[in-house]
């Protein structure tokens, strides 16, 4: 009876991590959708999905803001359709998206900060947009310039304060 118990409460945690990547999978595709010509996946067509919960399971604080926000946006989604935000249209979605933005602006902002690191420090992406390597660890080569096109810059007048107890700066 209580391995019946053990098992019923696996299959339906698993039922719900199923659910809750399917409506990560379709948020994503609809915060960075796929372009109109197809040469470019949506987030959630290209796995970006993936890379956040691997990114988040190392920081769960996080992860448990995404986690509240795709709550929230189920949510949203359900009072429009029973079947969830999969079976809403894409006027729907949006309008859902919105919702979910103005009601928690913060934990919707951690969301799509995670989808777009995700989508555009992903190699397929990079590649597709002509971008030798992603900007880190290794950063850009960026040709030498005029340092003499700073003097401009320099000569204004010290626009910032210091901080209380730093030594005033050379510039």
């Amino acid at each position: 009876m209580k391995r019946d118990i053990e098992i019923e409460d696996r299959e339906s945690q698993m039922s719900q991590e199923d659910g809750s990547r399917a409506l990560l999978r379709e948020v994503l595709d609809e915060i960075i959708p796929p372009s109109d010509d197809g040469s470019f996946p949506g987030a959630g067509e290209l796995g970006v999905g993936e890379r956040i919960e691997a990114a988040l399971a190392e920081r769960p604080e996080v992860g448990r803001i995404i986690q509240r926000g795709l709550a929230s946006i189920g949510d949203l989604a359900e009072r429009r359709n029973p079947s969830g935000f999969g079976g809403l249209s894409r006027s729907e979605r949006i309008a859902v998206l919105r919702e979910a933005e103005a009601a928690e602006p913060a934990v919707f902002g951690a969301l799509v900060m995670q989808a777009y690191f995700g989508y555009y420090t992903d190699g397929r992406i990079t590649d597709r947009l002509g971008v030798r390597n992603p900007p880190q660890p290794d950063g850009y080569d960026l040709e030498f310039g005029d340092p003499g096109l700073l003097d401009p810059v320099r000569a204004r007048p010290k626009l910032w304060r210091d901080a209380p107890g730093c030594e005033e700066r050379e510039g």
